[in-house]
């Protein structure tokens, strides 16, 4: 749709999506592009660490392309040309990633989303971009 309309949104929102899309680029490309001057983007992706960590690739087969936080940042940046605001969701503390994972994929209670900081990592990265 994006690469065919000629409209523009004051928000874009791709939640849990963007690591199944094989040309990421190319629709970040057209994200940015379809927003208006001073729209928002939202977007949240699992953060490749865990990945790493409890499967030494990826859980999901049908992910194509899975993202470190840092790396995420970076391609965002580039592409919108603006710096996003980074939060996590199920935001763990760097010291004690292995079990802090565990107990929140076992027992799921509500996590709030919290900003990015140095001290934590999340197992959801969420990026949100405001042009300016």
């Amino acid at each position: 749709y994006l690469k065919h309309t000629k409209k523009t949104f004051d928000t874009i929102v791709c939640f849990e999506t963007i690591e199944h899309i094989r040309d990421y680029r190319k629709f970040l490309y057209l994200a940015n592009k379809c927003l208006k001057k001073s729209g928002v983007f939202i977007v949240s992706t699992p953060n490749k660490l865990f990945s790493d960590i409890f499967a030494g690739d990826t859980f999901n087969e049908f992910h194509l392309k899975e993202f470190y936080t840092q790396e995420f940042i970076e391609i965002i940046s580039q592409i919108f040309g603006v710096k996003p605001k980074a939060y996590y969701q199920r935001a763990i503390n760097k010291n004690h990633l292995i079990w802090g994972a565990i107990q929140s994929l076992l027992f799921q209670n509500n996590q709030p989303i919290s900003p990015r900081t140095a001290h934590h990592e999340g197992i959801y990265v969420i990026l949100v971009v405001k042009k300016k």
